[in-house]
């Protein structure tokens, strides 16, 4: 059995991703401190709702989607029951997996996972870092049980703070540029629904060309901006504006707020 432990946002979108992947309801799990909470999102996906101490007794597998501050008191009371071989993946933003270690019995696999919130349409993006015991075995089975959520990527634990600006924030850089595309186009005269379709009907077919081909962003987008075109005078204006120093700016400050433990 799979058991989260933290029914908010991302606790929510991890249940949905793995139901809507094909994980079994009936071996899915959740335990959130609001009772109330944990029965509505056990009804919403079919998953079981079970108390903190009688889910870790019976969990191959422990996610811990509930804040830094919040992560000792849980251990405390999970750690006695949990089974040897059980894997943790903590999910607690900006904790390293040593402080997990120390509130758990000598040995136990911690997995540290970063995700952002498409995983709830399988779409989204694990950056995973191993600590001390956890091996490429546990990384494998952490993938394993996490793959219906979509990409996952391995990393030193060091670069977590990176992994976080780009991946666990990214979705809402594209959701910005698609808003401001949107914008545009209804600026210009479109249906305001016909543009923001257009819009992420670009955002996602840019993302399935560069799955598919595997090419350069910048060969790609060559491709598209023909000398003295459309797209070039797009390309020159963006340029002009330094959208892509703001791009990168924007990542290095997130990347900052993520290291102080914002």
């Amino acid at each position: 059995m799979i058991v989260i432990y933290g029914g908010g946002a991302m606790g929510e979108s991890l249940l949905a991703g793995l139901v809507r992947g094909g994980r079994d309801a009936d071996r899915l799990a959740v335990c959130d401190r609001s009772a109330e909470r944990a029965r509505t999102l056990a009804a919403r996906y079919g998953a079981r709702q079970v108390e903190a101490e009688e889910g870790a007794a019976d969990a191959e597998a422990v996610l811990l989607v509930v804040p830094p501050v919040a992560v000792p008191g849980l251990l405390a009371g999970i750690a006695p029951v949990l089974r040897p071989d059980c894997l943790v993946l903590s999910l607690a933003a900006g904790l390293p997996t040593g402080e997990v270690e120390r509130a758990l019995r000598p040995g136990t696999p911690v997995v540290r996972v970063m995700p952002n919130t498409a995983v709830e349409v399988g779409q989204g993006m694990c950056v995973l870092s191993g600590g001390r015991h956890a091996g490429q075995d546990q990384i494998a089975e952490a993938c394993r049980l996490l793959g219906p959520l979509g990409d996952m990527v391995e990393v030193p634990e060091e670069q977590q703070d990176a992994a976080t600006a780009l991946a666990g924030s990214g979705p809402a850089y594209f959701y910005y540029v698609i808003e401001h595309l949107a914008a545009a186009g209804t600026a210009l005269g479109l249906d305001p629904d016909a543009a923001r379709r257009m819009s992420v009907a670009a955002a996602s077919g840019a993302g399935a060309m560069l799955r598919a081909t595997g090419a350069d962003p910048a060969e790609l987008r060559d491709r598209v901006t023909t000398p003295g075109g459309t797209t070039d005078a797009a390309m020159a204006v963006l340029a002009r504006d330094g959208a892509g120093d703001a791009l990168e700016a924007a990542v290095r400050a997130a990347a900052a707020r993520s290291a102080s433990g914002g």
